[in-house]
This record gives C-alpha cells, sequence and structure tokens, in this order.
C-alpha cells in the first residue's frame, strides 16, 4: 500500500508520519512539498491514496484533485481553506475526505481512518461551515473566472495597477486590462463587486 501526502510544511509531514503511526499504517508513505513533482509521482508511482494540501507557494491548486479523480485515487484535502468553492470542486472530482487544518486531531485521525478504508468524511468544522445556509449565501453569487485571471481578482483585492500588476505577472498591460474586461463581462458586474464575491466564496471560512 502506497500513500503520498502534499504540504509544503514539513512540519505537516512529520504530524502525519506520527498518526499513521499511531493507525498502525504498514505501507510506504511518500512526501512531497513541490506540487509539479508531486503531480508526476502520482501519475509514475500510481499511490492508493493521496493527502494533499491546497495552498501550494502562496497559490490555491487544484490539479492534484483533478488527477486524482482521473486515477479514480482516494485523497483527503487538508488545508485551511475552508469554502464552498474548494469543496464543491472536490465533490465534484471524487474527493474522499475534507479535513480543515484547524480541526481537532480526533477529526484528523477520522479523516485518516476514513480514506485509508475508502470512506467519506468531513471534519466537524467543514460541517458546521456547510451547515451554515444563510441568506447572504444566496445574495452573493460565485464569481466566475479562468485560472489565468485569478492574479488580476487579487491584483485588484491589493489595490495594485494594471502597470504594477503588469510587471509582477509578467503579462502585458493588454492582456491585464482584456482579462479585467472578461471579468466584468462574465459576471456583469465591477471589478470592486468581482474582488467582493472572490473574497467571500473563496478565502477562509
Amino acid at each position: 500500500m502506497k500513500l503520498l501526502i502534499l504540504d509544503d510544511h514539513p512540519s505537516i509531514h512529520l504530524v502525519f508520519q506520527a498518526l499513521l503511526s499511531d493507525l498502525q499504517f504498514e505501507g510506504s508513505i511518500l512526501f512531497y512539498t513541490e506540487l509539479v513533482e508531486s503531480l508526476k509521482a502520482i501519475a509514475v508511482e500510481q499511490p492508493d491514496f493521496v493527502i494533499t494540501d491546497i495552498q501550494i507557494d502562496s497559490r490555491k491548486q487544484l490539479e492534484v484533485l483533478s488527477l486524482c479523480a482521473a486515477q479514480k485515487i482516494p485523497y483527503l484535502v487538508y488545508t485551511s481553506h475552508v469554502n464552498y468553492y474548494i469543496i464543491d470542486f472536490g465533490r465534484n472530482h471524487g474527493m474522499t475526505c475534507f479535513v480543515s487544518k484547524t480541526a481537532p486531531i480526533p477529526d484528523v485521525l477520522s479523516g485518516l481512518r476514513a480514506l485509508l478504508s475508502s470512506q467519506s468524511f468531513y471534519c466537524s468544522i467543514t460541517r458546521q461551515f456547510l451547515d451554515r445556509q444563510t441568506s447572504a449565501d444566496e445574495q452573493i453569487p460565485q464569481v466566475i473566472f479562468t485560472h489565468a485571471e485569478e492574479d488580476v481578482i487579487l491584483g485588484q483585492i491589493a489595490g495594485k495597477s494594471s502597470i504594477e500588476l503588469s510587471q509582477e505577472t509578467h503579462k502585458s498591460k493588454y492582456t491585464v486590462r482584456n482579462q479585467r474586461m472578461s471579468l466584468m463581462e462574465k459576471n456583469q458586474c465591477t471589478m470592486e463587486e468581482v474582488a467582493r464575491r472572490y473574497l467571500y466564496w473563496h478565502t477562509n471560512g
């Protein structure tokens, strides 16, 4: 049995190593801190299970979820970013378990047990988050954007000009401008509203 763990904080690796020892896990464990290397390892090593963070190198990455779904590998998402977008993406891409990094250790152990027995599990914090079906949730639409346009939204949130964003992302100012226009057209709102919707749906719950 082979388990792959992706998290860019080595301390998390040590935590899982200890917890898996408590569960008497006897398979091999592959630890990765970088996204690209972990994607290659999943494709080549064909692990039986995967545990993955979402935010690697300060960016939310969902490629691991897509790859695991394509290869039908049960996986557990272990992240501090508890929001509807990530949970819904996981649900649509074969996610087995979802555990918040702020969840108590018994929840993490329960998530590991569920993963290794191919059962589904949501930690108590995630369940509480999903139970909060307030009227505000219905009134704030989800923002529509591509992966390439996320830089523009983050730049808007940070108050950066198109020139500053162009320099930071190595995109031409015309590309940045066109992406802003595309975001406003798709979402039929201002960039300020795009940023507000992004903050609501795509940051920590």
